[in-house]
């Protein structure tokens, strides 16, 4: 986000707007301004007003060149207004005249700190100057690096956003056998470990230099996305499979990587609750119906396991102890979805059932078993 832009929305926005921040407003999605032709307008001194059905109004200034962000609900309608010329540029004057008052002000503050003209002679007052100067320009030229820096950063991770969409927008080949109703719904994020909550982003700030998302759009092909899914009305998520962009040739980077991904999910009742071993919940919890509280996945009334079946347990026929409950599963426990899928998501549908006949073979299911209970369905994505 333009600085400037941001300054010149909140001086002419009335009393009653609010000012859009990235900081307050998480969660927003991002709505790139395109022309009839479907052409994205990739102008940076605008903003929009957008107006809410509970009568708030957020003026928002584009977050880069063609998107500006809105909630993801409640949104009754938006205005798009560019900003002349002309009060961009008489910002921008008044912006660096500003600068330069700070940095005379600051060389100041220094020769009256360090300069005592009663008791420095003449031939160390030269290099008295020459130390402030080199003490003033360093700290400006440590201040210009440190807000380059998080300019770029800003624009790396408005640019992955911009390619999030675009690559959700484009994505209509992804399959997952199920025996779920349609729409399975689906989404992707960057399969990055800087990227994220927690330790996770702190670790970022020395490894990728406090800039994963440059990281991830420099490396696209060794990540690759994340694809999540859901139904219709659920409240989380689950990762499901790898997606990588057609283009993309992406790189192997695992000695032993996931060929199946095989998720469960079962319906939720009191006995499930008490034979759950994964995690076992204060009695006081169960007893008050708060075990959802416990286990997230319960949120939505189904308790999810997940198995991921290896390239070499495909090849080899040693079933990794992990997945023995797959063994000779027949697919058809009662209020139960199952969701199946390589772990290569862009695979077509020929090359997975291709994949899905060793699993046959090498688990001991019968033939039949995945044919009874599930078939292949298109992914709608968010």
């Amino acid at each position: 986000m333009n600085p400037i832009v941001r300054k010149i929305v909140k001086s002419i926005m009335p009393v009653e707007g609010i000012l859009y921040t990235p900081e307050y407003h998480s969660g927003w999605e991002f709505i790139a301004v395109s022309n009839e032709g479907g052409e994205l307008i990739a102008v940076e001194s605008a903003y929009a007003i957008v107006y809410m059905e509970d009568g708030l109004i957020f003026y928002v200034p584009f977050v880069a060149p063609g998107y500006f962000a809105a909630p993801t609900e409640g949104v009754k309608e938006f205005e798009i207004h560019h900003i002349p010329d002309e009060i961009l540029a008489s910002y921008t004057a008044k912006d660096a005249k500003k600068k330069n008052i700070i940095a005379f002000c600051l060389i100041s503050m220094l020769a009256v700190g360090l300069i005592a003209p009663s008791v420095i002679k003449t031939h160390r007052e030269k290099q008295y100057r020459e130390d402030i100067a080199s003490v003033s320009n360093a700290l400006m030229a440590q201040e210009r690096e440190k807000k380059q820096a998080e300019f770029e950063k800003q624009q790396d991770a408005f640019n992955l956003q911009a390619r999030i969409i675009s690559l959700s927008k484009d994505a209509d080949d992804v399959y997952v056998l199920t025996n779920a109703p349609a729409p399975v719904m689906a989404t992707i994020t960057p399969n990055h470990p800087g990227i994220g909550l927690g330790f996770a982003e702190i670790a970022s700030k020395a490894i990728y230099n406090d800039n994963p998302s440059r990281d991830f759009l420099e490396n696209e092909a060794k990540y690759g996305y994340a694809l999540s899914l859901y139904l219709p009305g659920d409240t989380t998520t689950f990762q499901q499979s790898l997606y990588y962009p057609p283009h993309l040739d992406h790189v192997e980077n695992a000695n032993n990587p996931p060929a199946l991904s095989i998720t469960i999910s079962t319906k939720v009742s009191e006995n499930d609750i008490e034979e759950v071993e994964v995690l076992q919940a204060p009695a006081d919890l169960i007893a008050q119906g708060n075990i959802v509280d416990v286990i997230p996945s319960f949120k939505d009334g189904y308790y999810r396991r997940q198995f991921h079946v290896s390239k070499s347990e495909l090849e080899t026929r040693k079933i990794a102890f992990d997945n023995i409950q797959l063994q000779g599963m027949n697919f058809d426990k009662e209020e139960t979805f199952y969701f199946m899928s390589t772990m290569n998501s862009q695979l077509s549908i020929e090359e997975q059932n291709a994949v899905f006949s060793q699993f046959v073979e090498v688990f001991g299911i019968k033939k039949t078993a995945l044919a009874d209970c599930c078939s292949w369905q298109q992914t709608t994505f968010q």
